[in-house]
């Protein structure tokens, strides 16, 4: 669960017990968050984070620089690849390569788009993003 003042969370399905908080880590963390390969992953105001789904702690983050300085859209996750709408030099769609185990997040591509705030999450099927 994420929030827009920047928490983040995990909780017991069965009864809402805490397993975990970050509290303002994130801040504009308020979209849908992704799981995959026990790790959770969040679009916010700093990039694009990956976070151990049992402990919560920090795996990497792609800051501005790399990624663009806020997120418009949750991110949904395709074929080992991330794709989310940043706010950077424009709106843009970036896919984001997750690695495995060690190996850091590539960027894979940013596409600078013309459909102004990418508010909805990207979709993807048969080899397309759409």
């Amino acid at each position: 669960m994420a929030s827009l003042g920047g928490d983040v969370g995990a909780y017991l399905a069965l009864d809402g017990h805490e397993i975990w908080k970050r509290p303002n880590a994130y801040q504009g963390a308020g979209n849908t968050l992704v799981f995959h390969n026990k790790r959770i992953y969040l679009t916010h105001s700093g990039g694009i984070t990956a976070l151990d789904a049992d402990t919560g702690a920090e795996i990497w983050n792609l800051n501005p620089g790399q990624v663009g300085h806020g997120q418009e859209s949750s991110p949904i996750v395709y074929k080992g690849t991330l794709y989310a709408g940043m706010i950077g030099n424009g709106f843009q769609l970036v896919a984001v390569g997750l690695g495995t185990g060690s190996e850091p997040p590539t960027i894979r591509w940013i596409k600078n788009t013309f459909y102004g705030y990418l508010k909805a999450s990207p979709a993807a099927s048969n080899g397309k993003v759409y």
